[in-house]
């Protein structure tokens, strides 16, 4: 755990990291130091499923295998001692669509990683996907189920039978997560908490030791001086990017409206002509040009 009282870069008013933003996720689960809070994390969502006891990070670029193929960049790439790997990503904007598939894509590739040149046994290891969304599922129905874990493995349609573990995608939708402080009662409920929470504490929430190292891991005054430019770098970049996002969108909004407000007087002129209507009135009623209105049908 880094703890250096040094900090550089623009101030900040907050004291810890939001979990839930690229830059606040990459300081904390992007950093080897906290070896210890990642593996407690992913035995968290196991839930028993499997404990994880060691890891080893791994590169968390693929590079595409053909000139037309297209790499991907995980947000935290590891494998355990036995070789299951783990990708945890995390999805914040809800005008990314399509996270679901892009999972299973990123399990795909991380399974792949595996094929060596000459097996003829693929007696490969299962990968586990873990998503923190703060949104849900797309194609989960809220009125079916308001699931805070949603867990997806092969099985037989017919007799539900789960099949050789391959690709497991494990979805933690925090838009699901309500618990006050007081009733987190579980390791797992303290992390949910903590991913929703954090950059609005003024202190740690938790007593636990688990908590009191994450907290430490998040708290932005003990970030070394370079892994604090590379904070503020990171945040700058992210800001960016959602500015740019949030413009696009209102841009999109705009023109749209625009361009819906055309349709409808071109769908007038067009109903009022079908009636028989003097085009010079037409033209008068809906402010289209005498061209345009006898270009409609």
């Amino acid at each position: 755990m880094n703890c250096n009282h040094q900090s550089s870069g623009f101030p900040s008013e907050q004291k810890y990291v939001n979990l839930l933003t690229d830059s606040g996720f990459k300081a904390v689960f992007g950093d080897k130091e906290n070896k210890e809070l990642i593996m407690d994390f992913l035995n968290a969502v196991l839930d028993g499923e499997r404990v994880v006891t060691d890891i080893e990070f791994l590169p968390g670029e693929l590079e595409g295998k053909t000139v037309t193929s297209k790499g991907i960049r995980f947000d935290l790439f590891c494998k355990d001692g036995d070789g299951h790997k783990f990708v945890v990503e995390m999805q914040r904007y809800p005008h990314s669509k399509n996270f679901f598939q892009r999972s299973i894509y990123y399990g795909a590739k991380a399974y792949e990683t595996q094929a060596v040149k000459g097996m003829v046994d693929y007696s490969l290891q299962p990968v586990y996907v873990i998503g923190i969304m703060e949104n849900a599922l797309e194609h989960e129905k809220p009125s079916m189920t308001k699931r805070v874990v949603s867990r997806y493995k092969m099985v037989e349609t017919d007799s539900r039978m789960v099949a050789p573990s391959t690709i497991n995608c494990i979805f933690v939708q925090l838009h699901y997560f309500n618990l006050r402080k007081e009733d987190c009662k579980t390791g797992f409920d303290r992390w949910c908490y903590s991913f929703k929470n954090a950059s609005r504490q003024v202190e740690n929430p938790f007593s636990d030791k688990i908590s009191q190292e994450l907290f430490l891991a998040c708290e932005i005054a003990l970030f070394s001086a370079e892994k604090r430019l590379m904070y503020d770098k990171d945040m700058m970049t992210e800001l960016d990017y959602s500015n740019d996002m949030t413009l696009s969108r209102a841009e999109g909004k705009a023109e749209g409206l625009v361009e819906g407000e055309a349709r409808g007087r071109a769908e007038v002129a067009s109903n009022m002509k079908s009636l028989g209507i003097d085009i010079e009135i037409i033209c008068k009623a809906t402010g289209l040009s005498k061209e345009q209105v006898q270009a409609l049908a």
